[in-house]
C-alpha cells in the first residue's frame, strides 16, 4: 500500500486514533471509497503500532492480513467473528486492526450477528486489537448502539485532489503536461466533489484523449463531473459561467435583497419586505 498517493482526512486519521487509543473496540466507519479507507487505516496502524496488522475480511476472499500472515478460513460473517476473537483473545498483546467489509448486508438480516458483533465487541475491550466496520450507509443496529461510535469520511479534498493528480502525470508514461502548478492546482479543484477513484477516471480519461494535460482539460473535468453529479438524480450542475438569473424561483428573494440593501426609511411600503429589527 506505500505506492499509493496518500488520500486519507488528517481529521478522520486523528479522530480514529483517539478512539483506539480511548479502546473503543468497534468503529464503523461511512465510505464509499474503500479502498482509499483502507489506505487511511494501514497509515493509521503502522503510525500506531509497526509490528501491527491490518486484517480485512470480505465474502469474496475472506481474512487477509496486510503483513502476509497465514490466518485461518473464515467464509460466514458469524464465523469471522468466532475467528477473530480466537486471534484477538489468543495474543491480547497485538495491536492489529481488523476490518469488515460490506458488513451492513449482514447485521441488517441476522440477528445472530448483531449478537456476535456485541460479544466481540465486549472481548475486544480487554485486548489491544480494534474492529472497523467499512459500510455506505450510516445507520447502525439498535442493538450495537452502546457499542458502536459511528466515523464519517469526507470526500477528497483539493489539497488531496492534487496529490492524485501529480501521483497520475508522474507515473503515466508518455504525458505531456503543459500545467502550471497553478494550472494543475485549478484543475484538482475542478475535481472537487468526487471520489477519488472517480477523480482519478477522470484525470485519466483527459489524459489519453491526446496525451497532453492542459487548461482545456479542465473544462473535460468539470464536465465529467457534471455527468457524475447527474447520475445521482438529485442533483442539477451548474457551470460557473451561469449567474443567479439562469436559476428559477429567485425572483422574490433577489427583489427582497435589493430592498434589504435599500435604507428602511427609503423602502417601499408596498415591497412586502420585513422591516428591520429596531427600525421605523
Amino acid at each position: 500500500m506505500d505506492s499509493e498517493p496518500p488520500m486519507g482526512s488528517d481529521a478522520v486519521q486523528d479522530e480514529i486514533r483517539l478512539y483506539l487509543r480511548a479502546r473503543v473496540a468497534l468503529i464503523v466507519l461511512v465510505t464509499v471509497e474503500e479502498r482509499r479507507a483502507l489506505q487511511m487505516l494501514d497509515r493509521v496502524r503502522r503510525d500506531r503500532d509497526p509490528s501491527a496488522d491490518l486484517i480485512t475480511w470480505d465474502v469474496a476472499s475472506g481474512l487477509e492480513s496486510a503483513e502476509g500472515r497465514q490466518l485461518p478460513k473464515a467464509v460466514s460473517p458469524p464465523d469471522v467473528l468466532a475467528k477473530i476473537q480466537d486471534l484477538a483473545v489468543k495474543e491480547p498483546a497485538r495491536r492489529d486492526l481488523y476490518v469488515l467489509k460490506d458488513f451492513h448486508a449482514f447485521w441488517e438480516r441476522d440477528p445472530v450477528v448483531r449478537r456476535r458483533l456485541r460479544n466481540l465487541a465486549d472481548k475486544l475491550v480487554y485486548t489491544g486489537s480494534s474492529l472497523i466496520v467499512t459500510t455506505p450507509l450510516r445507520a447502525v443496529p439498535v442493538e450495537l448502539g452502546d457499542d458502536a461510535v459511528v466515523v464519517e469520511m469526507p470526500l477528497p479534498d483539493g489539497e488531496a485532489l492534487r496529490r492524485e493528480l501529480d501521483h497520475l502525470i508522474d507515473n503515466t508514461k508518455g504525458v505531456k503536461c503543459t500545467l502550471t502548478p497553478a494550472g494543475r492546482g485549478r484543475l484538482a479543484q475542478a475535481a472537487l466533489g468526487l471520489t477519488a477513484a472517480r477523480a482519478r477516471q477522470a484525470f485519466a480519461k483527459a489524459i489519453v484523449r491526446d496525451d497532453v494535460l492542459d487548461d482545456r482539460d479542465i473544462d473535460a473535468v468539470v464536465a465529467e463531473k457534471k455527468a457524475v453529479i447527474r447520475e445521482s438524480e438529485a442533483l442539477e450542475f451548474y457551470t460557473a459561467e451561469e449567474s443567479p438569473d439562469d436559476l428559477g424561483g429567485l425572483g422574490v428573494l433577489k427583489e427582497c435583497c435589493g430592498c434589504a440593501s435599500a435604507p428602511s426609511a427609503t423602502r417601499p411600503a408596498s415591497s412586502g419586505c420585513p422591516r428591520r429589527r429596531g427600525s421605523r
